[in-house]
């Protein structure tokens, strides 16, 4: 875990990458992230697990969805999704 201080140091010696940077957003010990309104679903499988490997594709289990700038995302028990930052 780095410090603001080594934060800021590190992204000055372009080891750290964060694009679009927003100085603001650089906390005591980390970095705030904003969610996109992008989301990946998962989709109901009957057969729960799912072997990853290079040849797997995401898109075979997700859905894409965009949510409104005025809605929201409710997510129920054992699901899960995928966001943008």
């Amino acid at each position: 875990m780095l410090s603001k201080d080594k934060i800021l140091e590190q992204i000055d010696k372009g080891l750290i990458k964060i694009e679009p940077f927003v100085p603001e957003n650089v906390c005591e010990a980390g970095y705030d992230l904003k969610l996109s309104n992008e989301f990946r679903y998962f989709k109901y499988m009957r057969e729960k697990n799912v072997i990853i490997d290079d040849n797997t594709d995401y898109k075979n289990y997700t859905e894409k969805i965009y949510i409104e700038n005025d809605s929201f995302l409710t997510l129920l028990p054992g699901e899960t999704v995928l966001s943008i930052t």
